[in-house]
């Protein structure tokens, strides 16, 4: 042991190949494309010679996986005759083998009118196509002692040898890519993403469609909607015009186009009988990043191979449930009825999320679920692998756990950005924004994480944006009850509109008296604001709403923050009951 070394790798560029996506199915592509490296370096790595500290491997040879479930970097210790030398003749030949089949890719038969002269072209270099390829990819690994890993933390405490690979690895992360192509090859292979070896590899002989559109995915719900003898009212006729729609663009450029623009909406909206379920949401789409929060404290206190070892077999876990909780076994086993919530992963790497969501849908207990309910139950499942409650206090508080019993106030969590936008949004700007909303609360403002920070953009270009600290499970429990309560199911159109409206109105007008923390309930305001007849149709309603709205300045604080995230939820709320279905 005393003669072994650790070996880092990393794998990349992603996010600079993920910004030439342009679609869903691109950008699903771009991510697993290096999902599918790391894979098949893995593969390569014999265990006689290297004990693999991170990521489990137990996936490598999982058939139909449906999204990339392997990281960008690859930790291990080496053992038996494993050197550095070998570790970069695999990475050489992985790199190798996945050029020639990128480039196997431009030279299949097809034509497409936008991307024909670019087509003509890369077909005719392939030498230089393929020498772009290899030098694209910004595969490096780094090799160093245990004296080499002993960085510290403020605290001057060791933070662990693992850890401090990691900070080598984010150092070799900032080496340019040369390599340069014009024009540029992947913006024809991710065009035709659908047909490529990554699809297969990810979904097999299953999903002949691919990757979903944002159109498909936005109007999940309708799909699912049931009569009276448990029978799909809607979800043959709904999947008839995907499918004659995917048809006709494949019949017209030999290729399968994204099947988001308006005509195939416009025919799912104009289905007999669908108009009383629809919803204004139908047009909307959620893009959701997501993040582990105090994951490297946790892998700081791992002192042993075994430890770090079962870490990552947690990890895995957690990514295999996470992606049954977001979309069954629809990519996995290609299900037909068995969607989960209804969202497309585009990547599930341990406690790194990122995915496409309708903003609500049915799930298949027919129960009525919204987008943060998706996040409850994720949630739900990363607590059950990584914050098993060992002991408590007097109070229920929870003081140590059962998995890692170092960490208990800073114990592991998930931080969300979730970005819903109208689907003609452009999908870049809405992605990136996603990724943006969860780093701006992964700072020393909000020291105990575990927060969600959301914007819904309207059509009408109207924002509203919100931070929902998790934390406080009660407040956060009552206000998903507040979106799927049955009591509301009448609060829609007109009357959800006046409703909701006149409450946070009489917040923006009365903000001095919400923000007063001697005020010790809004019994009195409520009683003299809200006397109208749809307040006393939905009283009960009502009453929920200012216990929630209390509860939340009393856990999230009197301040502006809180009151402009209040009013944003509220507005969410009228986002949800709204069924006049307008833009």
């Amino acid at each position: 042991m005393s003669n072994s070394k650790y070996i880092g790798i990393t794998i990349g560029p992603i996010f600079d190949t993920i910004n030439k996506a342009q679609k869903t199915r691109e950008i699903w592509g771009a991510s697993y494309l290096f999902s599918y490296i790391c894979k098949e370096i893995l593969k390569k790595i014999k265990v006689s010679d290297y004990t693999i500290l991170l990521p489990d491997t137990s996936q490598i040879n999982a058939t139909q996986p449906g999204v990339g479930l392997f990281p960008d970097r690859i930790l291990m210790r080496t053992k038996g005759s494993g050197n550095f030398d070998d570790v970069n003749k695999i990475i050489k030949e992985v790199k190798l083998s996945v050029s020639e089949k990128l480039w196997n890719e431009l030279d299949k038969s097809f034509s497409f009118n936008e991307y024909q002269s670019q087509i003509n072209c890369l077909k005719t270099k392939k030498v230089e196509v393929k020498a772009f390829f290899y030098d694209y990819f910004k595969t490096y690994a780094i090799e160093a002692d245990s004296e080499d890993l002993c960085f510290t933390d403020k605290e001057d405490k060791n933070i662990g040898e693992v850890k401090s690979l990691n900070l080598y690895l984010d150092n070799a992360e900032f080496m340019p890519t040369l390599a340069h192509f014009d024009p540029d090859p992947f913006f024809v292979l991710f065009h035709f993403i659908n047909h490529s070896f990554l699809t297969k590899d990810a979904f097999g002989a299953i999903n002949k469609q691919g990757f979903p559109s944002l159109t498909e995915i936005s109007t999940n719900e309708l799909q699912f909607v049931k009569d009276n003898e448990n029978n799909f009212l809607y979800q043959k006729e709904i999947r008839k015009i995907i499918e004659e729609d995917l048809e006709s663009l494949k019949n017209k450029d030999d290729t399968i186009d994204e099947i988001g623009g308006g005509d195939s909406l416009a025919k799912i909206f104009a289905i007999n009988g669908i108009k009383n379920h629809l919803r204004t949401y139908h047009k909307y789409i959620a893009i959701v990043h997501a993040d582990g929060d105090n994951m490297g404290k946790l892998i700081g206190t791992l002192k042993e191979d075994v430890d770090v070892q079962n870490f990552s077999k947690d990890l895995v876990e957690f990514a295999v449930q996470a992606n049954k909780i977001l979309a069954g076994e629809r990519f996995t086993n290609g299900s037909k009825t068995n969607w989960g919530y209804g969202a497309a992963p585009i990547y599930i790497g341990g406690d790194d999320l990122v995915f496409f969501a309708p903003i609500a849908t049915i799930d298949t207990n027919n129960g009525y679920k919204t987008i943060f309910d998706l996040v409850d139950a994720l949630d739900k499942c990363f607590n059950k692998i990584f914050n098993k409650p060992e002991k408590t206090d007097e109070n229920g508080e929870i003081l140590e756990y059962k998995k890692y019993k170092s960490l208990t106030i800073d114990r592991p969590c998930l931080t969300y950005g979730i970005s819903i936008t109208y689907y003609k949004f452009p999908l870049r700007q809405a992605y990136e924004q996603s990724k943006e909303l969860m780093y701006a609360v992964k700072n020393n403002t909000y020291a105990t994480r575990n927060r969600i920070h959301f914007v819904l953009q309207k059509h009408s270009r109207q924002s509203y944006y919100g931070v929902i600290d998790k934390n406080f499970k009660i407040v956060f429990e009552k206000y998903r009850n507040l979106l799927t309560k049955s009591i509301a199911n009448e609060l829609t159109g007109e009357k959800s509109e006046k409703f909701l409206n006149s409450i946070y109105k009489n917040i923006i007008e009365n903000d001095g008296q919400y923000l007063d923390s001697n005020i010790p309930d809004l019994k009195n305001l409520f009683k003299a604001n809200f006397n109208e007849k749809v307040h006393k149709e939905f009283e009960d309603y009502l009453e929920e709403v200012r216990i929630w709205i209390e509860l939340m300045f009393k856990n999230q604080g009197y301040s502006r923050e809180t009151l402009d995230t209040i009013i944003s939820m509220l507005k969410f709320i009228h986002f949800i009951r709204d069924n006049e279905f307008r833009n």
